[in-house]
């Protein structure tokens, strides 16, 4: 019993200082790590990728026209981007195009008077219509409206049809004319066939026997030989 009184206060003792070790290596421990995360910069998030971003709303962003060959009229409407859905019908005197998912800026609904290009198309006239766009050409006399896109532009012609109708009505005119040259080919001649066969003679000895055998007279200047 006096043994193990003797061994006791020197194990309370060494507890505390087993403690104190205990927390200087945590101590040591946490400021280790506070200078790797200081020395460690944060990583950076790179910004979001342009590509991904929406793109702009498509729109109309301008209307031309101007004078084609033959006095065809020519509208050009440009957009900002590629994807417009273009769509032309004809309505009475009327030339309607639709561009159901392509705005129309403010500044480009106002009507252009055209009737100074001299061709069939008077007026153009672009509004809004509902989420998209509507161009009208208004039209005088007969045409044929054809229409292309190529990029960011769609092209629509308005071809006067008087000139397709002048261009059609050569063609019956000329076979007029040829058969009348057939028919004239075809007239029956009266007399005899004749033949001649000469080398190196004069050709007013030529002229006098045709005069002779046709019974016609022949007038030859002094200049034939």
């Amino acid at each position: 019993m006096t043994a193990s009184n003797a061994h006791s206060p020197l194990t309370t003792r060494r507890l505390p200082t087993l403690r104190a070790c205990s927390m200087g290596l945590a101590i040591g421990l946490l400021a280790a790590t506070g200078i790797a995360s200081a020395a460690s910069p944060a990583a950076t998030v790179p910004p979001a990728d342009a590509g991904a971003q929406l793109a702009a709303p498509l729109e109309i962003s301008n209307i031309d026209f101007k004078r084609g060959d033959g006095g065809a009229g020519r509208l050009v409407v440009r957009f900002n981007g590629k994807g417009a859905m273009p769509d032309l019908r004809n309505q009475g005197n009327s030339v309607v195009v639709d561009v159901g998912n392509a705005t129309l800026p403010a500044a480009l609904q106002k009507p252009m008077n055209v009737v100074d290009f001299a061709t069939p198309v008077q007026r153009v006239n672009a509004h809004s219509a509902g989420a998209g766009s509507q161009v009208v050409l208004s039209t005088s006399g007969e045409f044929e409206s054809l229409a292309y896109q190529t990029g960011n532009e769609y092209v629509v012609e308005i071809v006067p049809r008087a000139a397709q109708t002048a261009m059609g009505a050569s063609v019956p005119s000329a076979i007029a004319a040829g058969s009348a040259r057939v028919a004239t080919a075809a007239k029956p001649y009266s007399g005899r066939p004749v033949t001649f066969n000469f080398q190196d003679v004069p050709v007013r000895t030529v002229l006098q026997l045709i005069a002779e055998e046709s019974n016609l007279n022949i007038v030859a200047s002094d200049t034939v030989q």
